[in-house]
């Protein structure tokens, strides 16, 4: 009998839903998680998700994902300067706003991120995850790795 075959994700929602899934699965059980997919905010800027974890003992973090079907190395610098401005304006806004912004860490999702791409990532301070199950998150406070 032949092996099951995984159809890859085609689209960028998809491609954000299976990584969203991997994080769920790996993260502890007893810590919480809250997703909003295509979170606006000022200046005309929308992270393609954002996810709010929670450890047992309420410290929070909070990843700004982009997703995209595709990316290679030379895509890296436009990427993660378009999460640098959202982080930077959800910390304005929730400065503001008179709470506490808490750990704002960028994350780049996409179907597949070549090795090269990943270390680039990696040397960046950028969490990533893709749909073939290569993950990485990486948080000071809470500890998470």
């Amino acid at each position: 009998m032949p092996e099951p075959t995984t159809i890859p994700p085609e689209r960028e929602v998809d491609v954000l839903r299976s990584a969203l899934d991997l994080l769920r699965a790996r993260l502890p059980r007893s810590w919480e998680t809250t997703i909003e997919e295509e979170t606006r905010v000022d200046g005309g800027l929308r992270a393609d998700a954002v996810v709010r974890l929670r450890n047992p003992e309420g410290v929070p973090a909070t990843l700004v994902i982009e997703a995209k079907r595709l990316v290679e190395a030379r895509d890296l610098p436009r990427i993660l300067e378009q999460l640098s401005r959202l982080i930077e304006q959800m910390r304005t806004q929730m400065t503001a706003a008179g709470g506490q912004a808490g750990t704002l860490l960028p994350m780049v999702v996409a179907r597949y991120l070549s090795p090269r791409t990943r270390e680039r990532l990696e040397d960046s301070g950028t969490n990533y995850a893709d749909a073939t199950g290569n993950l990485q998150v990486i948080v000071d406070r809470p500890a998470l790795f």
